[in-house]
């Protein structure tokens, strides 16, 4: 793989700290191989990487397996809604990238906007 399938930017293989959550326990797993997206993050895992994963969070113990503390701080502030956000699906990578930023409102979703942006919508259903 050497593009992403979410930005089309270019992917490298690197190894990645991943977290995963099992019931109440929070796993951290180091030094996992992916293939990285340089420009938006996107990570991608190979099947038997991923089927190591799952096994690894639901274990109960593995060898050299360390105990850390992670504090638990609420959120407390009340959601906004959509008003003043950008949707993730685009423009706001575009924007991370030196391009123009706008505060977008309810009224401001149609793709029409986006495009004079130079960003748009990907296929995931954001806009």
């Amino acid at each position: 793989m050497t593009e992403c399938k979410l930005c089309g930017g270019k992917v490298t293989f690197q190894r990645v700290d991943v977290q995963r959550g099992w019931g109440d326990r929070l796993v951290i797993i180091p030094g996992v191989p992916a293939y990285v997206c340089g420009q938006c993050g996107e990570q991608y895992f190979d099947a038997d990487v991923a089927l190591e994963m799952d096994r690894i969070k639901k274990a109960t113990g593995v060898p050299g397996e360390r105990i850390i503390q992670v504090p638990l701080r609420p959120y407390t502030a009340e959601a906004r809604g959509w008003e003043g956000f950008a949707c993730s699906c685009g423009f706001l990578q575009y924007c991370q990238n030196g391009g123009p930023f706008e505060v977008f409102t309810a009224q401001d979703r149609s793709l029409e906007k986006y495009k004079r942006l130079g960003a748009g919508p990907r296929s995931n259903g954001h806009l």
